[in-house]
């Protein structure tokens, strides 16, 4: 079975407002059983242990990465949610003094200096890195939640600072958004974008909580299609494919985490073809890994990441090759060459 780690805030944690206990005055949140983890485990049949703590910023996530760095190393991937708290201020402390300059959590360059180090972390142990990007909020609902008990001229005031427009909260809210796709897209690792699942609806804040912020029921569901859709899992059957997903070319050399790259299988399906030049998504502080055939000559080594890499099946089910392959960063080559039976599926 797959097994994922979940880090996060109170979305991953399944945080929403409890409207039996919940009036005017006062808010109180409860956790939805059917939350999107739970969801997408049950449809996905992956174990997802859910690390989601109320009010997590990308600080916490290292934190409680620490606290599962057990967990960590078990997984096949580690999802990461964060950044919505990161973009939070002390409201306030706005309203008491609007025209002082006031800080977010974290502002947008420093938290993404953190989640580099965050992701760098996760890498470190043997899994991979997934980013979920934000839900959109609905600026009126959370004004109106984080100025709730103020009298009116406070509520002014943090409107004032705000430029006179509450829709300023979204606005800094998706600055954050695409910090996480920039990761993504630099990092070259995946990010599963969950905001276009809301801003496809019609009124996407049907799916947010009366605060604006935490998605409601709907909401999680919403979040649960977007995952599955990104994720398709089928039962293992290497001998019923025609393009496979190979999480692990082993062995590689002590102390390297497994790696993934594509190949084909061939209409006999005793060949494994695997494109060299792809990168198995893992940075080990040289560069970036990559998929390459080596050859010594006159005591030297020729790396090359052209061609291709063409694996066998044996007689127990295993695939092997009579190329030398490598993974190489900018200072290394690590060698292996072996498929290991059960380690190709269809996706």
């Amino acid at each position: 079975m797959i097994k994922i780690s979940a880090f996060g805030d109170s979305v991953l944690r399944g945080v929403v407002i409890d409207r039996e206990t919940s009036d005017d005055s006062r808010i109180k949140y409860t956790f939805l059983q059917n939350n999107f983890t739970n969801i997408c485990a049950d449809r996905l049949g992956m174990e997802i242990l859910n690390y989601g703590k109320f009010g997590s910023t990308v600080d916490t996530g290292e934190k409680m990465l620490g606290r599962h760095i057990a967990s960590v190393r078990n997984s096949d991937c580690t999802l990461l949610e964060v950044g919505g708290n990161d973009c939070d201020y002390n409201w306030s402390a706005i309203a008491d003094s609007p025209d002082s300059k006031h800080c977010p959590n974290n502002d947008p360059n420093t938290f993404s200096s953190k989640y580099r180090k965050l992701i760098a972390s996760v890498r470190a142990l043997g899994s991979k890195p997934v980013l979920l990007s934000l839900p959109p909020l609905d600026s009126d609902r959370f004004f109106l939640h984080v100025t709730r008990g103020m009298d009116p001229k406070r509520k002014n005031a943090v409107l004032r600072w705000l430029g006179g427009s509450v829709g300023t909260i979204s606005t800094w809210h998706e600055l954050y958004n695409l910090q996480l796709f920039k990761l993504g897209n630099d990092l070259n690792i995946p990010v599963i974008d969950i905001t276009s699942a809301f801003l496809s609806r019609l009124n996407y804040r049907d799916y947010l909580c009366e605060d604006g912020i935490h998605p409601n029921e709907a909401g999680h569901s919403l979040i649960a299609d977007a995952i599955c859709s990104c994720i398709q899992v089928q039962p293992k059957d290497p001998d019923d494919v025609t393009v496979v997903w190979c999480d692990g070319i082993v062995p590689l050399a002590a102390g390297v985490p497994s790696l993934a790259v594509w190949g084909t299988v061939s209409e006999d399906h005793k060949t494994i073809t695997f494109a060299c030049g792809q990168k198995p998504g893992l940075n080990n502080g040289n560069g970036d890994l990559v998929l390459s055939e080596w050859e010594e000559r006159g005591g030297s080594l020729y790396v090359s990441t052209a061609g291709s890499i063409v694996f066998t099946k044996q007689a127990d089910g295993s695939f092997t090759t009579d190329n030398p392959i490598a993974f190489v960063d900018d200072e290394y080559v690590y060698r292996g060459g072996l498929v290991l039976p059960g380690s190709v599926w269809t996706k």
